[in-house]
């Protein structure tokens, strides 16, 4: 008696009772399945495949998001029995079509158990209760009656991979739909937004005016400044002038004093000595006379050296008076005072409309930012994802991020794809943020603070060990430690710290947070609000950052393989039975460097940037963050038996942040596809194409040997 699964079987065949009873009867009449007469009338030959069970969209019929109902795990597990009901199984669609005669029957046995007897070639759709090898036979009789049998093993294989790990496990960067921004609440924030951008552009405007009136004001106080040095220049000229004029009458009284006793100092001399008889006399006239030549002389010099203090003080006079050019100096001091007070005014009435007009752009600063807050807290809302859940006032929430695109979700599909043989379960794990210990092994919050109702997520490990229970797990595909070792936190130190190898860098000031943001926001969209975004940003990675970067890395990167170890001991418990090498723990990109393999930091185009850090930071970051990380996946991967899965970092060298051919989500993408940051420097669709190459690579290597299907292991 056939059992209730081949009856199903049968039915699902379409074949009928009687259909049934009359091929047995042939079969048993024709035990070898021939007629002997003529056994060249019939030749048969079959082939098979299975159909797809992963789809670009994810697992074919199961809903998004994941839940573990009896109809999702009736999809997930088809070995175990969900609500009441009976095992799916595992359907195959066999095809004869190829066999040569006038074939009017086709049989079906599997392990020598009749599953269908049906007038088509094909497809037959048989499903076995459980993956494996079996024994396939087919007997077509044609119209004669004559008939011809073929077999062959079927190994009935679907590969259950499950993807665990982090962000770049998660797909992180590359929503399964993207961000959109209708609903009144959205055209509103850009009306706030381009609010403070006008009044922005006021307050420029304004702040020009003011620093032109400023200008014109410092200038009329340097010629104040001029005129009040050339009037008390010209005073003291005078003054001089005065003095001068003075010691030259005295110089030229004197000369004049001197010239007239000298007149009478010969004339005494010449009567003197007309005294023949008085030699004494002569004499000492002659002595007078020498003396009044010496003081004439001395007058002499004084008035000359007057006179020339004189002209001099004079000249000087003259050339103050001409440098004014007015009648008085008074008028002259009038005239640029006035000019002076003129601009001052000008310049404190703009200095009161710059006031007024800043203290409106602060005003819609905050309201903008307020509105903003709210905003981003409905943010996750914007772009869909695997996981995304629809809460009961309507909220949209993703815990994990979890893409379609994803590396590890593309590998899959890839290996679902490459063999028709061959059917692929993918169970998507990976959350945005988690670490070994939090999200792996331990419960955790999810990428952004959870709406009220939504506790934890379980950990990645227990919901695995869940959905796979009675199954065989053919890979774990685990991407995981770039947080454990805070990837994240060493590039917000790059971008906040100058520079953040130095354990003690400067960090960055308000006014270069602004600078920095100033070019993040995408006009005419929602995301004139990443602008205020990106300063709330950094201004938090500012507050958060760890003391002693460098050294907080070394700390971090030492802990990691014992790490690993833990994680080791959790897959061993939860799958006894699992080969270590089922665990392939996937590299991280390099994501440094531009399309000439030279270091990002140096950009003429700034929107090619990560903000803030410097080519020397990311060599930093390359080399003792990045490369270090990866050798230790390879390295503590390779001792605990697990498989690396290496080349990813080499294949993105040229296709770093910078580079013109980028593979990395960069700022403004991130929040023009989903609304937030959390995309920044996470592989682009294309980027996790190159992941998904190494990847399924890795798991042919392991799921077929020589070409030939693995066979199920509990066979």
């Amino acid at each position: 008696m056939k059992s209730p699964l081949l009856t199903r079987i049968s039915r699902t065949a379409g074949a009928t009772a009687a259909s049934i009873a009359l091929a047995a009867a042939l079969v048993a009449a024709v035990p070898s399945g021939r007629v002997a007469a003529q056994p060249a009338t019939v030749s048969v030959s079959f082939d098979w495949t299975v159909p797809d069970r992963l789809g670009a969209d994810g697992m074919i019929g199961v809903s998004l998001p994941i839940t573990e109902s009896a109809a999702t795990m009736r999809v997930l597990n088809p070995e175990g029995t969900f609500g009441g009901g009976e095992a799916a199984g595992w359907p195959a669609d066999f095809n004869a079509c190829a066999s040569q005669g006038f074939i009017v029957r086709y049989v079906w046995k599997v392990n020598g158990t009749l599953v269908s007897d049906s007038a088509a070639c094909g497809p037959t759709r048989i499903v076995f209760p459980r993956e494996g090898k079996y024994r396939v036979e087919i007997t077509a009789v044609d119209t004669f009656g004559f008939s011809a049998t073929s077999a062959q093993d079927v190994n009935i294989q679907d590969w259950l991979i499950i993807g665990l790990g982090d962000s770049y496990g998660s797909g992180e960067g590359n929503p399964n739909v993207p961000a959109s921004l209708a609903g009144a609440a959205f055209d509103a924030a850009n009306n706030l937004a381009r609010v403070v951008q006008d009044v922005q552009a006021q307050v420029t405007a304004t702040q020009a005016s003011v620093d032109a009136a400023q200008q014109a004001v410092d200038e009329a106080i340097a010629d104040v400044n001029a005129m009040q040095t050339t009037v008390g220049q010209f005073a003291a000229t005078s003054q001089e002038l005065l003095a001068s004029q003075a010691v030259l009458a005295v110089a030229t009284a004197e000369l004049t004093a001197s010239t007239a006793a000298l007149s009478a100092a010969q004339a005494k001399v010449w009567f003197e000595c007309a005294q023949w008889w008085d030699p004494a006399g002569c004499s000492a006239a002659r002595s007078q006379l020498t003396l009044a030549h010496q003081r004439q002389g001395r007058a002499l010099d004084t008035r000359a050296t007057a006179a020339t203090r004189r002209n001099n003080a004079l000249n000087d006079a003259a050339s103050k008076a001409a440098s004014v050019g007015v009648a008085t100096f008074e008028y002259a001091l009038e005239v640029v005072t006035a000019g002076f007070n003129s601009r001052q005014e000008t310049l404190e009435l703009r200095r009161q409309n710059l006031s007024a007009l800043t203290a409106q752009l602060q005003y819609a600063i905050m309201a903008r930012d307020s509105h903003a807050g709210n905003l981003l807290a409905k943010t996750e809302g914007l772009a869909t994802w695997q996981d995304t859940m629809v809460l009961g006032n309507g909220t949209r929430y993703s815990q994990c991020h979890q893409s379609k695109f994803a590396g590890q979700a593309t590998a899959a599909l890839t290996m679902e794809q490459d063999d028709p043989k061959t059917s692929v379960t993918f169970i998507h794990l990976a959350c945005t943020g988690a670490t070994i210990r939090e999200g792996i092994l331990g419960a955790y919050q999810g990428v952004t603070p959870a709406p009220a109702g939504i506790g934890p997520r379980e950990p990645q490990i227990d919901v695995a060990k869940r959905i796979s229970t009675g199954r065989e797990v053919d890979a774990l595909l685990t991407s995981i430690g770039g947080n454990d070792i805070g990837f994240a936190k060493i590039m917000e130190g790059c971008i906040v710290l100058e520079p953040c190898y130095a354990g003690n860098g400067t960090i960055v000031t308000d006014q270069m947070i602004k600078d920095t943001c100033f070019n993040v926001s995408s006009p005419g969209s929602l995301f004139d609000l990443s602008e205020a975004s990106c300063i709330l940003l950094m201004q938090s990675m500012r507050q958060n950052l760890p003391t002693g970067l460098p050294g907080w890395l070394n700390s971090n990167l030492a802990a990691l393989p014992g790490l690993y170890g833990e994680l080791k001991t959790a897959t061993s418990t939860a799958w006894p039975g699992l080969p270590a090498d089922r665990m392939f723990l996937t590299q991280y990109p390099i994501v440094t460097r531009n399309e000439l393999n030279q270091l990002c930091g140096n950009s003429a185009d700034s929107s090619r940037e990560l903000p803030g850090i410097s080519s020397n930071e990311y060599s930093w970051a390359e080399t003792q963050a990045g490369q270090r990380l990866n050798q230790v996946i390879v390295g503590t991967g390779t001792s605990l038996g697990w498989t690396p899965v290496t080349g990813i970092d080499e294949a993105f060298r040229l296709h770093g942040y910078c580079s013109t051919a980028t593979w990395i989500v960069r700022i403004k993408a991130s929040f023009e596809t989903q609304a937030t940051y959390w995309g920044i420097a996470h592989p682009t669709k294309t980027g996790h194409e190159a992941y998904a190459t190494h990847i399924a690579a890795a798991l042919h290597n392991a799921f077929y040997q020589d070409g030939v299907t693995r066979v199920d292991g509990r066979q």
